[in-house]
């Protein structure tokens, strides 16, 4: 029994040996995203109060190119961000971003965060909310705000803005502002090569648009490359330690 038992333990500890080598050919996740900040690289990037992507949650649409401090990035969609650092008239404030809209970036830059200042061309209302369903502040012409974001309205275009005098925030619409001009972040924009389309016809049949197959072929490669390795080490280990075949030899001729 005892003798038994070595091959088997042989075997067993050689398949612990082997896993090891087997791992690194499987896809890994990092357990942790480090990512100091995050930049708006496209338009149309939604600034939450919330972690989650509903109409009432979204607070302003970001001016592109630049970026956003990340507090936490746990959640599986939404990096928790800062925009602002609360110097030269720019509040600070915290809200959430979607991680698939937004690049992650190792090191922050010097300037992170716009810098745009509007006036007031009339007086005009500021309304806390976009849907004005909350009592407006009345300002006069000429009152500086600093702009945060845009929000779109039907058929005009709302901007967020922040009052550092008044310390209040709200949107004011378009046509009642001066506005600067709104340059991008001095850092260049990553360049975006779109890749070169798979032969088919785009259906996902040919090697089309759908990426389920190759998907599905990555995982079968791996369960291949698994027993290739696998199967060989067993038979080796098998055959180094399988038991000595008794021989029967015949005496009887010695003895005649």
């Amino acid at each position: 029994m005892k003798k038994a038992a070595k091959p088997i333990f042989v075997i067993l500890s050689a398949l612990i040996v082997l896993a090891a080598p087997v791992q690194a050919f499987l896809p890994c996740v990092s357990a942790a995203e480090t990512a100091a900040c995050v930049r708006v690289v496209e338009d149309g990037v939604a600034f939450y109060r919330r972690a989650d992507d509903s109409p009432d949650s979204i607070v302003f649409y970001l001016f592109k190119s630049y970026y956003l401090t990340v507090y936490d990035s746990a959640h599986p969609d939404f990096y928790r961000t800062r925009y602002g650092d609360g110097e030269n008239g720019l509040p600070s404030i915290v809200g959430y971003v979607k991680k698939n809209q937004v690049m992650p970036i190792d090191s922050a830059p010097a300037q992170l965060y716009p810098q745009y200042t509007a006036v007031l061309a009339s007086d005009s209302s500021l309304l806390p909310t976009p849907d004005g369903s909350s009592a407006p502040v009345f300002f006069f012409r000429g009152e500086s705000f600093e702009l945060l974001g845009t929000y779109p309205s039907g058929e005009q275009t709302l901007y967020y803005v922040y009052g550092e005098q008044e310390q209040c925030f709200g949107y004011f619409e378009q046509s009642r502002l001066e506005l600067p001009e709104l340059e991008l972040h001095p850092i260049p924009l990553p360049v975006v090569v779109p890749p070169d389309p798979p032969p088919g016809d785009g259906d996902g049949q040919n090697g089309g648009g759908d990426n389920n197959g190759g998907k599905i072929l990555d995982d079968k490669m791996q369960i291949i490359l698994i027993v290739a390795i696998l199967v060989p080490a067993l038979v080796i280990v098998y055959m180094m330690f399988r038991p000595a075949r008794k021989v029967q030899r015949d005496y009887s001729r010695y003895y005649d």
